[in-house]
């Protein structure tokens, strides 16, 4: 995140990472929570707010442990074990990110041959963990 000046990466528990869907991860730079710190306007959401967040995830890194609502148990043990198959397991980092590529330009391919447009129209700066497809204006939900 450093070398690219990245402030604050949001993804979901099933975006490339073989676990099921319903965590949203965030990682934050100290600059984001500063920026957060400082702000003058309060968060209007409750799961949104780092208030709430930033106590829970420094008890984490004390090796406490902390939640204010009752967490996703069953989640997190299979984030966890996901994590630990992408880095000690048999294939590589480069592997799965080419495996994931891969993927991505099947489903696209399989979207132009139905005569679908992906966006964004170039590949060269399209997501490999999502693919976006723009609606035939001639189709009605009832035909799709």
């Amino acid at each position: 995140m450093d070398d690219w000046g990245i402030d604050v990466v949001l993804t979901a528990s099933q975006k490339g990472l073989g676990t099921p869907p319903g965590l949203s991860i965030l990682v934050a730079s100290q600059r984001a929570i500063k920026v957060y710190a400082n702000r003058k306007t309060p968060v209007t959401s409750a799961y949104a707010s780092w208030k709430k967040w930033l106590p829970i995830m420094h008890t984490y890194e004390r090796n406490g442990a902390a939640y204010f609502a009752t967490p996703p148990v069953n989640l997190i043990y299979a984030y966890h074990a996901s994590l630990q198959q992408i880095i000690q397991g048999p294939v590589s980092l480069e592997d799965h990110f080419k495996a994931h590529k891969e993927a991505s330009r099947r489903v696209k391919n399989a979207a132009a041959a139905l005569g679908l447009r992906c966006v964004p129209l170039s590949e060269d700066v399209s997501a490999n963990g999502m693919t976006t497809v723009g609606f035939v204006v001639a189709w009605r939900p009832t035909t799709v």
